[in-house]
């Protein structure tokens, strides 16, 4: 049976990433836990994807490209498709596993993906937009999981890289946790009109990514007992409180930061925390709706959502 849904107008594609249609309440249920597996997903090949880049291992790097290239335009889009029903979006507690070699590496993508494919197969949607969505999931699942299984191999007895302290886990919890969050309110400022506040968001979600690019190598751990690292749940704050939220999470990362930049104090990785520390204060200094202002974290591929948006939009469903 069919539950009451949420109907929307049919909106222009440049304000929502979605267009018009009905979605049920199982519907959305079941697109707030595909947003979450791809998340998931999304999240270790991003810090995948930065370690094998830098050792030119460019086969397994084009791999994990080629489904980056449908999981995070799919994840941005159904977060629109939530937005614009005016779904609370939550983001589910769950955890990051980058690996550092490479049998380690497709280890923990072969073991990811395969958690996955249990929770996709309990997924079932009323709607052909749902459907659309979880076919476009599910459209490059198969080969890479054939491709890693054909190139697993027997991991080595040497555990490779391993990351030196909790501090530095917890500095990564929260700046992911920031990314995520930041782009969910892109995404809400966007479609309610207010531009200039969802760039802001944007442009703070970018330095975080970036912040975590100069961490990626110190993150690794090839431990097959390691749990990883936790993402906190997120949930949606009312219309109005998003800066509000995303300022006091910064003030999480500025207190880990410090924390990890004591820590590691004289070495390589205590310099980068002293970086993103002063960055995370400029950030904390941040006026609504307004551009930030920092010097490691940003980049004018973050300047304007609108821009990221229409290549979203590409990635048809």
């Amino acid at each position: 049976m069919v539950k009451v849904g949420y109907r929307y107008e049919r909106l222009n594609a440049v304000n929502t990433l979605v267009e018009g249609t009905f979605l049920s309440d199982d519907d959305i249920e079941g697109l707030c836990e595909l947003s979450n597996c791809l998340l998931t997903a999304v999240s270790q090949q991003f810090f995948h994807m930065l370690i094998l880049r830098s050792r030119g291992e460019i086969g397994l790097y084009n791999q994990l490209r080629r489904g980056d290239e449908v999981d995070f335009p799919s994840a941005m889009q159904i977060i629109g498709a939530l937005v614009a029903h005016r779904a609370p979006v939550s983001i589910e507690k769950y955890f990051v596993k980058p690996a550092f070699s490479t049998a380690a590496i497709i280890t923990a993508e072969l073991e990811r993906e395969e958690g996955l494919q249990s929770k996709f197969a309990q997924l079932q949607f009323v709607s052909s937009h749902g459907q659309r969505f979880l076919r476009q999931t599910l459209s490059t699942r198969e080969a890479y999981i054939a491709w890693l299984l054909e190139n697993a191999g027997e991991p080595k007895k040497d555990v490779g890289n391993t990351a030196p302290c909790s501090r530095i886990y917890d500095l990564a919890s929260h700046l992911l946790q920031l990314m995520e969050q930041t782009i969910v309110h892109s995404i809400s400022h966007r479609h309610y009109g207010n531009r200039e506040a969802s760039d802001t968001a944007w442009q703070m979600s970018g330095a975080s990514m970036l912040y975590l690019t100069e961490l990626a190598p110190h993150l690794a751990n090839d431990l097959p007992s390691w749990q990883g690292i936790e993402v906190p749940r997120f949930s949606q704050v009312q219309a109005g409180e998003e800066f509000e939220a995303d300022i006091k999470l910064v003030q999480e990362c500025l207190a880990c930061a410090r924390s990890s930049s004591i820590a590691f104090k004289g070495s390589e990785l205590g310099s980068l925390c002293d970086l993103i520390y002063s960055d995370c204060e400029l950030l904390r200094l941040t006026k609504e709706a307004k551009p930030i202002n920092v010097q490691l974290g940003h980049s004018n591929v973050f300047r304007s959502f609108d821009r990221a948006v229409k290549r979203i939009s590409r990635v048809k469903m």
